[in-house]
């Protein structure tokens, strides 16, 4: 029965942490306003939104105009949009040049 419920609750906390992540690309970035444009639309970030690349965190400087980009919205904010999490699609070539630093 415990293990039930272990199970249970490991299903429901994934669920809830699992995110739907767009595809596009960067239009603009505008660190210090912390907006961002991608296909055209603008979206708010913060310090807490996670920039990921190779499965890494990285400074929100490593984005440039054109990289290709998978985001997720931040579904809890109010009224504006907000992204929570990018994933840079770039080369491993690319990527490490952001890791190695």
């Amino acid at each position: 029965m415990k293990l039930f419920y272990a199970a249970l609750l490991l299903a429901v906390s994934g669920s809830a942490i699992a995110q739907e992540f767009f595809s596009g690309k960067v239009d603009d970035i505008y660190v210090v306003g912390q907006r961002i444009v991608i296909d055209g639309e603008e979206y708010r970030f913060s310090g807490d939104t996670k920039i990921i690349v190779s499965g890494k965190l990285i400074s929100v400087y490593a984005l440039r105009e054109g990289h290709p980009v998978e985001y997720a919205l931040d579904y809890q904010a109010t009224g504006q949009k907000k992204i929570r999490a990018i994933k840079l699609l770039i080369s491993e070539e690319e990527a490490a040049q952001y890791l190695n630093h």
